[in-house]
């Protein structure tokens, strides 16, 4: 099933404003950021774009599952000349994910392996949204565990 890459194929389609953008963008080798008859006004923004697109379809399903109380944030900081950061965060409280890459090193050989990966981003988030669910109806918070953690680490120098 090609959830994931259908909804990447739609959405930077819209925002790109080609209907062939999901392959230029992320299939096959690339030796650019941006693909030129895809560049807009900014290519920061465009990179932005391009990181963004992957984890807004994973952000979208997971909020249809109802498994985060709070929003999910996503937040990229785009570079041409190096890596781009993209973070995935729960509230302010938790980092789910962060990936760095360069921009033109973002990308898959195929649609499957696009797809195997996006699936594996999606369950590593939705574990630790689960994990953090059932630390709530326990009365604890990501924020409660960071310190205890950190206190312990202190005790044991």
């Amino acid at each position: 099933m090609k959830r994931f890459t259908s909804a990447v194929r739609k959405y930077v389609s819209e925002q790109f404003r080609d209907p062939h953008a999901f392959e230029k963008l992320y299939i096959g080798e690339k030796n650019t950021c941006i693909p030129e008859d895809l560049l807009g006004e900014d290519l920061l923004l465009d990179i932005k774009e391009k990181f963004y697109s992957i984890f807004h379809p994973i952000r979208e399903r997971l909020e249809k599952e109802k498994l985060a109380e709070k929003s999910i944030y996503i937040f990229v900081d785009p570079s041409y000349e190096n890596i781009t950061t993209a973070i995935v965060t729960y509230g302010t409280e938790k980092i789910l994910y962060i990936l760095y890459e360069k921009p033109w090193r973002l990308r898959w050989q195929t649609t499957k392996e696009m797809e195997e990966e996006l699936n594996e981003i999606y369950a590593e988030i939705k574990g630790k949204l689960m994990e953090e669910k059932a630390l709530r109806k326990n009365g604890a918070t990501f924020r409660k565990l960071g310190l205890k953690a950190r206190t312990q680490n202190i005790g044991n120098r």
